[in-house]
């Protein structure tokens, strides 16, 4: 059930980032998250990536790890993002 929130979270996180526009945060620092990530079978394409603020980056592998605590390839990246 939580997990489901997590997930519902995630979503509105990628979701408004993509439908954002760039001018909104184009003085700040941002990076390109993968939507579907390349340890859950996600890949390397434009469809596949959205630009989020650096905020945004942590929150989004936050919410992945909640979802998928089973994940180790999730819990490195973020283990490596907030260090």
């Amino acid at each position: 059930m939580t997990e489901l929130w997590y997930y519902k979270q995630y979503n509105k996180l990628i979701n408004k980032a993509i439908k954002r526009n760039p001018s909104e945060i184009e003085n700040l620092p941002t990076e390109k998250h993968h939507i579907l990530p390349r340890c859950m079978g996600g890949k390397d394409e434009e469809s596949n990536y959205v630009l989020l603020t650096f905020r945004e980056h942590i929150i989004a592998h936050m919410l992945l790890h909640r979802i998928h605590p089973e994940s180790n390839e999730l819990s490195y990246a973020l283990l490596r993002m907030i260090q």
